[in-house]
């Protein structure tokens, strides 16, 4: 009788490999043109870490195309949806704070004011 591998026993276990793995930015296929034109520079993540350094944007649209976008992660800021501000808002590509507001209600239900979320900034 085989041994089972270390995989086998432990499916989801932590692969260094991954450190070394491109980062993807999976966005709606809605935010693509305010991506390429300048007036979303950042994205507001719950449960969806991200580190400084390059990282590929992906729209993954409706129609079955994938477009992806060469960027970089320039900061990560974790903070609570309530210390969000106007400036978080502008930089998101919303009019303001209560858009943004209720895009992330829209994006994340039942979010709640006291939850942290990482402001993940980009340059493309």
């Amino acid at each position: 009788m085989e041994a089972p591998t270390v995989a086998d026993l432990l499916p989801n276990a932590f692969d260094l490999r991954a450190l070394d793995a491109e980062q993807c930015l999976y966005m709606w296929e809605g935010y693509e043109e305010a991506i390429r034109s300048g007036a979303k520079r950042q994205t507001i993540r719950l449960d969806d870490p991200f580190k400084e350094g390059p990282a590929q944007i992906i729209f993954e649209k409706d129609s079955g195309e994938t477009v992806t976008i060469p960027s970089q992660v320039t900061s990560v800021d974790t903070m609570k949806v309530v210390e969000l501000t106007e400036e978080h808002a502008k930089k998101d590509g919303f009019a303001s704070l209560a858009e943004l507001h209720q895009a992330l209600q829209r994006h994340y239900p039942g979010l709640s004011e006291e939850d942290p979320v990482d402001v993940v900034s980009f340059e493309i």
